[in-house]
């Protein structure tokens, strides 16, 4: 399911009738889509099927998308392509989004930070040596998602220039307002930045 729908939009707009349904038929898909390219991850709620990762040799693994629902299997990937599956009590996952690996006494969520040398338990460092079966996205998109579709649609149909949401009136005088690529920059990327993992 779409993070927002045709009808949706229409009444945050306060739009009636049928005349911009053809033309969100277009522009709701292809925002979304360039949302997710921006982010690097996939809003819709799906089932993902051994999904190739690799480790860092860290006890960290992120999974491409979030927030994660549930995880089926993990398993570790050799390089002759067998794969051996971790039991679920090897790993745990935390705040939706990655995989934190237990050595074989932790039960606790959290344990030492791993440094320089660290020689415990974690994902292997490698290149595709895992894969993980997991569900993750929303099945209803939370408000404040839909607010940055909102607004990606209302620059798509000023660019257009055909958003009446966006005129405005000066001494009775209907004007259009245009913004310069440095505000559209500006506001794409701080529609875009809480939704999208920063790595450092």
């Amino acid at each position: 399911m779409a993070i927002i729908t045709a009808s949706e939009y229409k009444t945050h707009r306060g739009i009636s009738g049928t005349d911009y349904d053809a033309i969100l038929a277009v522009i709701i898909p292809s925002k979304q889509a360039w949302l997710e390219r921006q982010c690097g991850r996939l809003f819709d709620e799906a089932t993902y099927t051994d999904q190739v990762h690799d480790g860092d040799g860290t006890q960290r693994l992120y999974l491409n998308n979030w927030p994660v629902t549930a995880v089926t299997a993990v398993k570790s990937v050799a390089s002759d392509g067998s794969t051996t599956t971790l039991d679920s009590t090897a790993y745990r996952l935390v705040d939706s989004e990655y995989l934190y690996r237990l050595g074989s006494t932790e039960t606790a969520w959290e344990s030492p930070s791993p440094f320089s040398g660290y020689r415990g338990p974690c994902f292997t460092e490698g290149d595709g040596n895992y894969s993980v079966s997991y569900t993750a996205g929303y099945a209803t998109a939370p408000d404040d998602l839909k607010a940055v579709m909102f607004t990606l649609i209302d620059m798509a149909l000023d660019e257009r220039g055909r958003n009446p949401v966006l005129a405005q009136s000066a001494d009775g005088v209907v004007q259009r307002t245009r913004m310069s690529a440095v505000e559209r920059r500006t506001i794409l990327a701080d529609l875009v930045r809480p939704w999208k993992r920063v790595t450092v």
